[in-house]
């Protein structure tokens, strides 16, 4: 018997202010995300000074998101969080498979970040996969368009993630 959720049942958690929250990690690469922006616009990956992102570098995960938003590739995935979940997704699709949910669940909850138009913390626990070795709780999630075009990618960062067990002590 599966126990996973599906779409139709999954209650995704709310999309917060990452100015409210009280970790210096998140409200520090918020602000990179946000000077990086051009007025009310999203910021253009391609104006991010990457140097900036090295605090934060082991625990980025980097969306690739398809233009239809069907799909979305893992175009990076930080070594720390690789390293604690025992998987290196990089350069897979979504619909291959994914850290936390069903590949449709973490691509509607990318579209949801899409439409929600601005950076935004989740804060539910979310057993990783596919030991289930980690539990991500905080993460930042922050979208990407060059201008005029439609988000392109999505950068999250897992700010809080206990490891449960490490994958070298199974």
């Amino acid at each position: 018997m599966n126990s996973e959720p599906t779409l139709e049942s999954f209650q995704f958690s709310p999309l917060l202010d990452p100015q409210d929250s009280e970790a210096k990690a998140i409200t520090d690469l918020y602000r990179i995300w946000s000077d990086t922006r051009k007025g009310d616009a999203l910021p253009a990956w391609s104006c991010l000074n990457i140097a900036d992102l090295k605090p934060w570098m082991g625990w980025l995960t980097v969306y690739g998101i398809m233009p239809d938003q069907s799909d979305a590739v893992f175009r990076l995935v930080g070594s720390r969080f690789a390293a604690a979940t025992g998987i290196d997704m990089t350069g897979k699709k979504l619909s291959e498979g994914s850290y936390s949910f069903t590949p449709q669940i973490v691509m509607e909850n990318l579209r949801r970040i899409i439409a929600h138009g601005h950076a935004c913390v989740q804060k539910n626990p979310v057993p990783t996969k596919p030991h289930n070795y980690a539990r991500a709780s905080e993460r930042l999630w922050m979208p990407f368009a060059e201008p005029g075009q439609p988000v392109d990618r999505i950068m999250l960062y897992f700010h809080n993630l206990e490891v449960l067990v490490h994958p070298m002590e199974r």
